[in-house]
């Protein structure tokens, strides 16, 4: 009788052994050498340190080397965090014997220590997938240690080894460049941003412009010739929302600058200063067209969609959420998009910028109409007509600002414009009218002459 030889050869000839015989090796050398506490958690390693079907002798090498060089340099509090995502994560790109002794020897000494297990979880395992020589994983990670970490603050670490340094990795800069851009972020755009804004800018702006891999000339430009026209107090949405959408496609370093140079001088003018920090995270990543033409075109479109509807909070959303589609106030009626609940509303552009198209049942068209008739304070009808749905199309026009807004803006007007409120729903009432939706959302306010005008909108669910 034959006996099968339980193992099988690699073409160096060395032994493939069976998932099972692996883990009977892991549960005989490896798991009485980790902590009880933490035996669970080492599961998820071994785990990640089969997928690859090593040879015995590198299953083994690898683990000795985890257990006896790089488990003493993980925190105690972390290793749990460790064992069950930090190290299988790297263990998934597989390292070679060769790469753990860079790993162990040139790469851990050189991450503090409260950030190692995040280091194997996030950053290493970027490092890892553009299979990197030891060599070259080594001097990526000197100008880390050297060049970048450095200027980082101490309190922006932790997102920096979780978030930062991933997102500059997934590129696979050269170190040359890598230190390139760290020294011009550092010393030109980081003393730029207000203190109160650097956490966002660490967690959220920084990554969201590195994602889009600019070079070190793009990042230059960006220092020297844009951020500056930026003010303070918008450069965190800058970076954040507005300057990525401005990147994609690679655009090249002059032609990034001529769009933000259109952008400063001509876009932003158009746009009410206390809306520009919600432009510049809500309206202009929107679009998808840069030209110097189309940026004008959009900025005469916006501003006047702002002047007809009072620079209000409205006008605002109508051009945050069009912002880059928006009709040549010359050219013939367009719609627009506009999302709220309830009935469907439609802000027109082009020759008809300022006015709304709202289309709603037949009943509260009907309270609607009943209120304009009986000259109560409502939305003017200046078109209407019956869709094939049996819904009637109604066009009217912008009337004012939220309630809510107004106030804001306008607090001397509480009182009256509380008393008016009252009044209209007390005449709704004595003329059997019922709006159905009384909030503030649905009462807006306009000056007229010198006061104020409040008006009911919104007749999504009202029966008359």
């Amino acid at each position: 009788m034959t006996v099968a030889f339980p193992f099988s050869q690699n073409k160096f000839g060395e032994l493939l052994l069976s998932q099972a015989e692996l883990r009977r090796i892991a549960e005989r050398d490896i798991l009485p050498r980790v902590a009880a506490e933490n035996r669970s958690s080492l599961q998820y390693s071994l785990d990640a340190s089969l997928t690859h079907n090593p040879t015995a002798a590198k299953f083994k090498h690898n683990w000795k080397t985890i257990i006896e060089r790089v488990l003493p340099k993980i925190p105690r509090n972390h290793l749990p965090h460790f064992l069950k995502s930090g190290l299988p994560a790297t263990l998934a790109y597989n390292p070679s014997r060769k790469m753990w002794q860079t790993i162990v020897g040139k790469v851990l000494p050189k991450i503090p220590a409260e950030h190692r297990a995040s280091v194997f979880r996030y950053a290493l395992p970027t490092a890892l997938q553009h299979k990197p020589t030891p060599a070259q994983l080594e001097q990526v990670w000197k100008t880390v240690a050297e060049k970048v970490l450095p200027t980082i603050p101490t309190q922006h670490h932790s997102d920096f080894f979780q978030h930062t340094l991933p997102e500059a990795l997934s590129h696979n800069p050269k170190p040359a460049e890598l230190s390139a851009i760290w020294q011009t972020i550092s010393e030109k755009v980081l003393p730029a941003i207000p203190q109160q804004d650097r956490e966002d800018f660490f967690e959220q702006g920084l990554i969201a412009v590195l994602r889009k891999n600019p070079s070190v000339k793009a990042w230059r430009t960006i220092a020297e010739d844009i951020l500056p026209s930026i003010k303070p107090e918008h450069r965190a949405n800058f970076f954040r929302y507005a300057l990525p959408g401005t990147l994609r496609g690679k655009p090249t370093p002059s032609r990034v600058k001529k769009v933000w140079q259109t952008i400063v001088s001509e876009v932003l003018p158009a746009i009410p200063e206390n809306h520009q920090p919600g432009f510049l995270s809500d309206g202009l990543p929107n679009s998808d067209r840069f030209d110097q033409k189309s940026l004008r075109q959009q900025a005469t479109a916006a501003k006047l969609i702002f002047d007809r509807m009072d620079n209000s909070g409205f006008a605002s959303s109508v051009v945050n959420q069009n912002f880059g589609k928006l009709a040549d106030p010359e050219m013939a009626v367009s719609r627009l998009n506009f999302r709220k609940t309830g009935g469907v509303l439609t802000p027109l552009g082009g020759k008809m910028t300022g006015h709304i198209l709202r289309i709603i049942d037949k009943r509260s068209y009907s309270a609607w109409k009943k209120a304009h008739d009986l000259g109560l304070p409502v939305e003017p009808i200046l078109q209407v007509r019956e869709a094939k749905d049996g819904r009637m199309q109604v066009v009217t026009k912008f009337v004012g600002e939220t309630e809510y807004k107004f106030i804001q803006a306008h607090p001397e007007h509480a009182q009256e414009v509380t008393a008016q409120k009252l009044e209209i729903m007390s005449r709704f009432k004595s003329e059997d009218i019922e709006h159905g939706d009384y909030h503030n959302l649905n009462f807006v306010v306009r000056m007229e002459k010198g006061l104020p005008k409040v008006r009911i909108i919104d007749f999504d669910e009202p029966r008359a």
